[in-house]
């Protein structure tokens, strides 16, 4: 497989990121109809949407920079901005934009979780066709394996020809199982606000962290047991705990 990249003379254009950015901007399209159909105020999501955008990237950026501390080595200062080597990295830049919206919403006297909640259906559809992006690039692949599944790509960015797991096609399952039962509990749990954004959460980080395990791609361990995405995944999962013990 090789979906990397187009090439046109001295310019090459990344599929990846191509996809990232339509995905991005086709759960955005969702999310603002949700906000239509709730009669949240349009004007101050308008407003301040790409100010969350930009401060997503930038942590998104750092991210990547913290995955992949070889970036420095090989671009020195200019490292941050070299966005075509890396990329952005998808946790960093949810955190940014939930920040950004946390400062804006609870600076206007909203409901942050309200926002949140609404944003779940449209956050999980993004995270299901983030993975088939990553599989048919190659961005995110697994471990080397014999499985009679396993994929062989032959591109950028993988460094091994043999055949691998199909890591992000593992996550497609249970990422469909809890938008299909985000969607159900969506009404239920509406007057119980920040409910369904925790619990989802929690659930994320208990699939990401184990599906981490299945992961090939490079990046830096912590005290050599851990990927650091794994250890992001535990400080989510137990900042989601907390919030549901709070609410309770």
């Amino acid at each position: 497989m090789n979906f990397s990249q187009l090439g046109f003379g001295f310019f090459v254009l990344k599929i990846n990121g191509i996809l990232l950015a339509a995905t991005f901007f086709l759960v955005a399209w969702h999310y603002f109809r949700q906000i239509e159909r709730k009669k949240f105020p349009i004007d101050f999501f308008v407003h301040n949407f790409w100010k969350w955008i930009v401060i997503g990237l930038i942590l998104g950026r750092i991210g990547a920079l913290l995955m992949d501390p070889e970036i420095f080595a090989r671009h020195g200062l200019w490292a941050p901005a070299v966005f075509w080597d890396g990329e952005v990295d998808f946790v960093g830049f949810f955190i940014g934009v939930l920040g950004g919206m946390f400062w804006d919403i609870r600076r206007h006297r909203l409901s942050f979780w309200k926002w949140i909640d609404l944003a779940v259906p449209s956050t999980l559809i993004g995270i299901v066709l983030l993975d088939f992006i990553q599989f048919f690039t190659g961005a995110i692949y697994g471990t080397e394996t014999s499985l009679p599944w396993g994929v062989r790509y032959e591109t950028f960015g993988v460094e091994t020809l043999a055949e691998v797991h199909p890591v992000t096609l593992y996550a497609v399952i249970p990422h469909i199982i809890l938008l299909n039962w985000a969607l159900k509990k969506q009404i239920l749990w509406e007057r119980q606000v920040g409910r369904l954004s925790f619990v989802v959460g929690l659930w994320l980080s208990v699939i990401h962290f184990f599906l981490e395990f299945f992961y090939g791609n490079e990046v830096f361990m912590v005290g050599g047991a851990l990927r650091i995405g794994q250890v992001v995944s535990l400080v989510i999962a137990f900042g989601c705990v907390v919030g549901l013990l709070r609410r309770k």
